[in-house]
């Protein structure tokens, strides 16, 4: 929904879309370790039982 408004914007800020793509890289990557990583986590937690 960014990226549409920042291909809007003139000339001189010609960055911003490089940028926001640059964000959303990063931020699916990041969920990417997260979803392999989190069941790696709580799998090796061990459970304590009364």
């Amino acid at each position: 929904m960014v990226l549409p408004l920042a291909l809007a914007l003139p000339a001189p800020l010609g960055l911003v879309p490089l940028v926001v793509v640059t964000q959303t890289m990063v931020e699916l990557l990041g969920m990417m370790i997260y979803v392999k990583a989190i069941p790696r986590l709580v799998a090796s937690e061990p459970i304590l039982r009364n």
